[in-house]
Order: C-alpha cells, then structure tokens, then sequence
C-alpha cells in the first residue's frame, strides 16, 4: 500500500494526504466498482495506521448506505493515539483535534479530525 510506502520513508504529511486521497477515490466508484473498493488493503505496516485506514473506509461506507467489510471494524489500539503529522502538537491543537473526533474513531482509542480528509 501507498501509505505505507511513505510511513517507511518517514514522510507522515505525504501519507496523510494519501489517506485523503484514497477517500476522495473511494467515494467516486459506481456500484459495479464496490467490490474493488472495499477489499482489505494490505498492511500499512502500522497497527494505528490500519486501524485508521478501517475506521475510515467503515465511516464511509456509513455514509454511503453500504454494509461495511468485516475488516473495517477493528479492536481498540492498546494505546491512544493522536493522529497527526505534527511532530508536537501543543495541548490547545491536541485538545482541539479530540473535540473534533467523531465517537467511531475515539472508541478505537484514535484522536482525529475528520475534515483532514477533505480535500480541495
């Protein structure tokens, strides 16, 4: 997977634009491409990546009014995680981004702005 390509080479910004990315593609497929779509990527090499990826893809498919995959519903990372390219969010950023965290990913233990899957 892509995402993991650049997590390896430490590019975190570039995956997370990637992971936008990959919304902005999951939500144009016709109903003939769902299939394709919904198949469970391989690893990203991350568990908190994985498991954000599942989440992700599980909203959308809420959104979309098709059954979610197996696979989209993960068990709860053994520690929460903030999800975020910045290296040092300050505790305003932090307290910010968990106000913002729908129910789906903070019960996976996963603090995460959703809008940073928007894109222009």
């Amino acid at each position: 997977m892509a995402i993991g390509a650049e997590l390896e080479r430490g590019d975190v910004d570039f995956a997370f634009r990637m992971l936008a990315r990959a919304v902005t593609n999951f939500r144009r497929p016709t109903p003939e491409q769902w299939p394709d779509a919904l198949k469970k990527p391989r690893t990203t090499g991350s568990t908190e990546w994985d498991t954000l990826l599942a989440v992700v893809i599980g909203r959308e498919c809420d959104k979309a009014g098709i059954p979610r995959p197996e696979w989209t519903n993960p068990p709860p990372l053994r520690r929460e995680w903030i999800a975020t390219s910045v290296s040092a969010p300050s505790e305003r950023w932090i307290a910010k981004t968990k106000s913002r965290t729908p129910k789906e990913f903070s019960d996976l233990g996963i603090w995460f702005d959703p809008g940073n899957l928007e894109t222009a």
